[in-house]
């Protein structure tokens, strides 16, 4: 769909945000996967991921694009208003942040947000602010965000809208609404309507992405790993 993502390793992702509505390009078939994410995209996913709810009041003053996504994310105590907060860059933990207060304003599981050894794994999760620590955590457990590599979160590093597509991607199967393919998500635990489950009988589908083509499996310590369906 994107001439500019063609041969970028987050091409997959972005294919999925795309086919399932939660992230689009711009003119002339560019998706921009370096440029940097406003706030202004950033709750317009997040509004998207929660199901594009009904607004019945604008309250937002200004005569721009995002008034519904910008009020939505007011009224839900998502984002502080300000005129001149939808142009802000955000960063890894504000997008953190926001994931996590949409996953328990969805009512998803958010049990691994407590799970606070997760977070010695890394150097600089002292770095980390305080009313984050539980966003920090219930990514990093599910493995939405997983660092840099070596062992670094980078909080207050920006965030591309690359990295936001794989964000969304792999968060979308816990606690989005899929606007294109609805009855294909939120599959109950231990049912599939895939055929044949994987031979190894220990793990468990969990769910599947249509998507992407890939079973989400629990293996027998609880924890979840990816495998493609083909």
């Amino acid at each position: 769909y994107f001439d500019d993502a063609m041969d970028d390793m987050a091409y997959d992702n972005i294919d999925a945000v795309y086919e399932d509505g939660y992230m689009f390009g711009f003119s002339e078939g560019k998706f921009a996967p370096d440029n940097n994410v406003t706030f202004a995209e950033l709750v317009t996913v997040m509004y998207r991921l929660a199901g594009t709810p009904k607004v019945e009041e604008v309250s937002v003053s200004a005569d721009k694009w995002y008034l519904t996504e910008m009020t939505w994310g007011k009224s839900k105590g998502l984002i502080d208003y300000a005129e001149d907060l939808p142009e802000e860059i955000v960063t890894r933990e504000d997008t953190v942040k926001m994931l996590y207060n949409v996953a328990v304003l969805m009512e998803a599981d958010v049990s691994a947000a407590e799970d606070l050894s997760v977070l010695d794994w890394f150097h600089d999760s002292n770095d980390i602010s305080p009313d984050a620590t539980e966003a920090w955590c219930y990514v990093i457990k599910n493995k939405i965000i997983l660092g840099d590599g070596w062992a670094h979160l980078m909080g207050n590093d920006t965030l591309t809208r690359e990295q936001l597509s794989y964000i969304i991607a792999r968060s979308s199967y816990r606690i989005g609404v899929n606007l294109r393919n609805s009855e294909l998500w939120n599959i109950p635990k231990g049912e599939t309507e895939i055929t044949e489950q994987p031979e190894d009988s220990a793990v468990t589908v969990f769910s599947v992405d249509r998507i992407s083509n890939r079973y989400l499996i629990e293996n027998e310590k609880g924890e979840y790993i990816c495998t493609t369906s083909e």
